[in-house]
C-alpha cells in the first residue's frame, strides 16, 4: 500500500488520471482487485467520475457524496454526523486491499473533518492495508500538512498547468537548479499530460513517455 497525493489546477486532468488508474485495476486480473472507496463532493455530478459506477463494478466500487446537497438531502443533522455516518464507518470498515479516492474534499460539507481523516491515514492506513489517493488543487495545499509529503510515495502533477508552481516544487524541495527546472517542466508538457515524482530513493519524475532519475 502506498499513498499518492494528485495536485493539479482545474481541468488538468487529475481527476480522469486517478479514474483511468482505477479502471486499470478493475479491468485487469480478478485477483488483483482491489476495492474503491470514492469520496468526492462531485460523486454525482461529474461525468468523469462515471465510469467508475458501471454495474459490472459495483461489488468493487463504493461512492460517498460528499457535496452541501448530500448533506441536506440525507437523514443526518450535522455534519459531525454526517461524516461519521456516512463517511468513517465505511472507511473504518473497509476490506484490506481498498484504495481510497478523496476527490477535492475541501469543496464538501465536512472538509475540517476529511482533513483529519486524511492526515491520520496518512500515518495509519498503511498498518490497515488501505491505500490513499487524494486529490488537491495546488502542490502546497496547505490544508494537508508537511504530513503528507512525508507519507506518500507518488505526487502526481500536470506540467500543462500550473508551470511556474512546479518549476518551483522542483527548485525548492528536490533541489532542481531552476533553469534545469524550467526545462523540464517544458519537456514533460510536451510529452504529456502528467508527471509522476517518485518521493522516496530513487528518486524520478515519470511520464507518459520520459522518465528523469534524480
Amino acid at each position: 500500500t502506498h499513498h499518492m497525493l494528485l495536485a493539479g489546477g482545474t481541468n488538468s486532468g487529475k481527476t480522469y488520471f486517478a479514474v483511468q488508474m482505477c479502471m486499470r485495476n478493475l479491468e485487469g486480473p480478478k485477483k488483483s482487485k482491489r476495492h474503491f472507496l470514492v469520496i468526492s463532493s462531485e460523486w454525482n455530478e461529474d461525468s468523469t467520475l462515471k465510469p467508475l459506477k458501471k454495474d459490472k463494478y459495483r461489488e468493487h466500487v463504493t461512492g460517498v457524496d460528499i457535496s452541501d446537497n448530500a448533506l441536506s438531502d440525507s437523514e443526518w443533522n450535522t455534519k459531525e454526523e454526517f461524516f461519521k455516518n456516512e463517511v468513517k464507518i465505511r472507511v473504518d470498515h473497509a476490506p484490506r486491499g481498498t484504495v481510497c479516492l478523496i476527490d477535492d474534499g475541501l469543496d464538501g460539507c465536512c472538509p475540517d473533518l476529511l482533513r483529519r481523516l486524511i492526515n491520520r491515514g496518512l500515518r495509519v492506513f498503511r498498518h490497515q492495508g488501505i491505500s490513499l489517493m487524494v486529490i488537491v488543487h495546488s502542490i502546497r495545499s496547505s490544508a494537508y500538512s508537511q504530513q503528507a509529503y512525508n507519507s506518500i510515495r507518488w505526487l502526481v502533477l500536470f506540467p500543462r498547468s500550473q508551470k511556474n508552481k512546479i518549476a518551483n516544487y522542483l527548485r525548492d524541495d528536490i533541489g532542481m537548479p531552476f533553469k534545469e527546472a524550467r526545462e523540464t517542466v517544458r519537456a514533460f508538457s510536451q510529452t504529456g499530460r502528467f508527471m509522476i515524482v517518485r518521493i522516496h530513493q530513487p528518486e524520478a519524475l515519470i511520464g507518459p513517455k520520459l522518465i528523469k532519475i534524480l
